[in-house]
């Protein structure tokens, strides 16, 4: 990586829809005269989603980069990058009584991005802005864990997870873990990890009847 002193960055707070927020690097004397030694850069950034994703009906973010390049010699080129589509959406657990099929609350559920994630208790996590937050996060450890707690209709609902993305014509589907971390008075836990993947990119939403 280039030392930080070697260019500047600015990003404008327009938030505009019709008018693209635009990134700008600038490079310093010194950070010029290192590019000049090499044959080309490679720009590597990241771009959060916000919670207000999900009242998008669809829960599509699409991402994409325009690379408007000028050198002191005035060339001047664009490239364009891949666009990478991120779909978030629902987790609906059901959980009802085996002999009535009644809807039971009071059972809690936690959720894990992988099986050893499950068997380790080491839950997905959500901050107080809506944001999912993973083992290895740097605030993960300091949030509290994310319990969700059927009600009167027996559902338990994970909101703002990744369900798939496509990147240049691939598409890379979600798995998850929903662990029952505490069931209801005289019923039993599950026994192991429920996995699910989101296989069908058409849908927002997820329903597990167990």
């Amino acid at each position: 990586p280039l030392p930080a002193a070697s260019y500047q960055v600015t990003y404008n707070d327009d938030t505009d829809p019709d008018n693209p927020r635009k990134l700008q690097i600038s490079f310093t004397e010194s950070g010029r005269n290192l590019l000049s030694n090499v044959n080309g850069i490679e720009l590597d950034f990241h771009a959060e989603m916000n919670v207000d994703i999900l009242n998008d009906p669809h829960c599509t973010v699409r991402n994409a980069a325009v690379l408007e390049y000028t050198n002191t010699q005035n060339y001047s080129s664009t490239a364009y990058s891949n666009e990478v589509k991120t779909v978030t959406g629902q987790l609906q657990v059901l959980k009802i009584a085996e002999n009535t099929r009644e809807p039971l609350s009071g059972t809690e559920f936690q959720i894990a991005a992988s099986r050893e994630d499950a068997a380790s208790g080491r839950f997905i996590k959500q901050d107080t802005d809506g944001r999912i937050v993973r083992p290895g996060d740097t605030s993960y450890d300091s949030l509290p864990a994310w319990n969700i707690t059927t009600v009167s209709d027996g559902l338990a609902v994970f909101s703002g997870l990744k369900t798939f993305l496509t990147n240049s014509g691939n598409t890379q589907y979600c798995p998850y873990w929903i662990v029952e971390t505490k069931a209801p008075d005289g019923y039993h836990k599950l026994d192991e990890p429920l996995q699910i993947t989101c296989s069908d990119s058409s849908s927002a939403h997820i329903s597990v009847v167990k």
